[in-house]
C-alpha cells in the first residue's frame, strides 16, 4: 500500500483501487486493535491524493469508492455505532476537500503563471513591432534627404561643367560643394535602416523640417494656449540633415507629449547641439524619453537623458554637429 504512493500523481484513480484492493486483502484477517495505521492511511491520504491529483469526475469516483469501501468493511466487520461511521465518512470527506482547495489553488497559480508569460511576450513583441515601425518612418525620411543632397550635387555638378571654361575658380568651388554634399549623403545614407512603403501610400513630396523650422513650432504650439519659451545660445550653423531633422522632431514630440508650460534652450557648440527642455506636466502615459526619441539620438551617435527639476521634468538631448564619415 504504501509503494503504491510512488505513482499516485501520475494514476491516482489506479492508485486508490490498488490500495483498496490491498486493504481488503488485509481487513480479511485483521485484528482492529492490532492495526490502527491502515484505516488513517485510507481515510486520509487516499482521499486527499485523489482529490488533489484528479479532476472533476475521476476525483468523485474516487472519493466515492473510499467511501463505500469504508460502509462495507465497516458493515462486514460486526456491529458499530453511527458515530463510527459519521467520524470515518467526515474524515474522509475533510481530506478529499482539502485535496481539492489545494488542486484549484495550483491550476489558478498555474494559469496566472501562463498569462503573465502571455502578456511579457505580447509586450515584447509591441516594443519590437513600436520599433520597427519608427525606425522604418526615419529610415523614409533620411532616404528624402539624401535625395534632396544627390540632387544639390547634380545642379552643382551641372554649374561646375558650365564654368570650367570661363570661371576656374567659380567651377572649383562648385566641385568643393559637390564633394562636402556627397559626404553629407553618403553619412545619411550609412544611417538609413531600410526604405520601406506601405502598399498604396504615396510619396510625400513636402520637404522635410529642420532646427530653421524650431521658431514656427513654438509659434504654432503658443497659439494653442500654452505658455512656451524659447533661448538659442551659441551660433547655429550648418547641421548634418539628419541631426538637422532629429532635433525638430523631438521637440515635437516632446510638446506633443506635455500639456504644460514649457521652457526650452538650444544651445550650439562647436562640437555638439543641445536641447533641453523642462516642462511643468508630462503625460504619464508616453514618459520621456519616448521609443522615437531614443531612436533618433542613437541614430545620429547622440545621447538623450531624462531627470526631475525642480518645475517638472527635464529632457536634454545632445548631438554632434558633425557625424561620422564613411570614409574613415
Amino acid at each position: 500500500m504504501g509503494i503504491a504512493a510512488i505513482w499516485r500523481r501520475r494514476a491516482p484513480l489506479a492508485f486508490v483501487g490498488f490500495v483498496l484492493a490491498c486493504a481488503s486483502v488485509l481487513v480479511a484477517d485483521w485484528n482492529a486493535n492490532d492495526v490502527t495505521v491502515a484505516p488513517i492511511y485510507l481515510l486520509i491520504v487516499v482521499p486527499y491524493t485523489v482529490g488533489r491529483e484528479a479532476s472533476g469526475l475521476r476525483a468523485l469516483i474516487g472519493l466515492t469508492a473510499v467511501l463505500v469501501w469504508g460502509v462495507v468493511v465497516n458493515a462486514t466487520a460486526g456491529p458499530t455505532t453511527p458515530s463510527g461511521y459519521v467520524s470515518g465518512m467526515a474524515s474522509t470527506a475533510v481530506a478529499w476537500t482539502a485535496g481539492r482547495w489545494l488542486r484549484a489553488r495550483r491550476l489558478v497559480n498555474e494559469e496566472l503563471q501562463r498569462s503573465a508569460q502571455r502578456i511579457e511576450a505580447e509586450r515584447d513583441s509591441r516594443v519590437r513591432l513600436a520599433v520597427a515601425d519608427e525606425r522604418t518612418r526615419i529610415a523614409r525620411e533620411l532616404h528624402t534627404l539624401v535625395a534632396a543632397n544627390v540632387s544639390a550635387m547634380v545642379i552643382q555638378a551641372e554649374a561646375a561643367e558650365l564654368l570650367l571654361v570661363d570661371d576656374r575658380d567659380a567651377a572649383d568651388v562648385a566641385m568643393a560643394a559637390v564633394e562636402q554634399i556627397g559626404r553629407d549623403a553618403l553619412s545619411d545614407m550609412r544611417r538609413v535602416l531600410g526604405v520601406l512603403r506601405h502598399s498604396g501610400e504615396l510619396a510625400s513630396l513636402t520637404p522635410q523640417p529642420g532646427v530653421g523650422q524650431v521658431y514656427s513650432l513654438v509659434e504654432a504650439t503658443r497659439d494653442g494656449g500654452r505658455q512656451v519659451e524659447l533661448t538659442v545660445e551659441g551660433e547655429p550653423g550648418p547641421l548634418p540633415a539628419s541631426a538637422d531633422l532629429g532635433l525638430y522632431r523631438i521637440l515635437g514630440e516632446a510638446l506633443a507629449d506635455d500639456a504644460g508650460a514649457a521652457r526650452i534652450w538650444l544651445r550650439f557648440g562647436d562640437n555638439t547641439v543641445e536641447l533641453e527642455i523642462i516642462a511643468a506636466s508630462v503625460n504619464g502615459e508616453s514618459p520621456w524619453p519616448t521609443l522615437a526619441m531614443r531612436e533618433r539620438a542613437a541614430l545620429c551617435s547622440g545621447v538623450v537623458e531624462c531627470d526631475l527639476h525642480a518645475d517638472g521634468r527635464r529632457l536634454v538631448v545632445s548631438l554632434p554637429r558633425a557625424l561620422e564619415e564613411v570614409f574613415a
